[in-house]
């Protein structure tokens, strides 16, 4: 089956040419000059990458940022991950007072196994909410400062 490559490549991404240049497909060494007819006939600076490098890593970034906002896909805040975090405090306290009040008092309040889960659910809850909420914070920061830095070079 014959394939028109210069057809397909004219709508492909120039990020997606050029890695097929590079050969970081599947693809063959004839699509690989193929790619590069296209790159050229963009105008793609082969000499300046760094230049278009940033740009990728720019479109990468807002793209990120675009996530969070993605109905299907969505991914969480950093705050989100921090009311989690609180959450579970708040379910790990309520457990714990329950428990030491059964163990010091003598007194039954209620299921000790139900109690015994949600101070495990609690624990987890805060744990996962908290390393989910540095690390994600983290990353926006990252993101917010690199962003700058990128759009001031370019």
């Amino acid at each position: 089956m014959e394939y028109n490559w210069t057809e397909i490549f004219k709508n492909k991404s120039t990020r997606e040419l050029y890695n097929i240049y590079l050969g970081k497909s599947a693809l063959g060494s004839e699509q690989g000059e193929y790619a590069r007819i296209e790159l050229e006939n963009r105008k793609f600076d082969f000499e300046n990458l760094d230049k278009q490098r940033r740009k990728w890593e720019l479109e990468n970034l807002i793209e990120e940022e675009k996530s969070y906002n993605s109905i299907f896909f969505r991914s969480y805040r950093s705050w989100e991950h921090l009311i989690m975090g609180i959450i579970g405090l708040v379910f790990t306290s309520i457990s714990l007072i329950l428990l030491l009040r059964h163990y010091l008092t003598g007194k039954q309040t209620g299921d000790l196994a139900g109690t015994f889960f949600a101070l495990i659910f609690g624990l987890a809850f805060t744990i996962i909410g908290f390393v989910n909420y540095r690390k994600k914070r983290a990353r926006e920061i990252f993101r917010k400062n690199r962003l700058r830095e990128l759009i001031d070079k370019l």
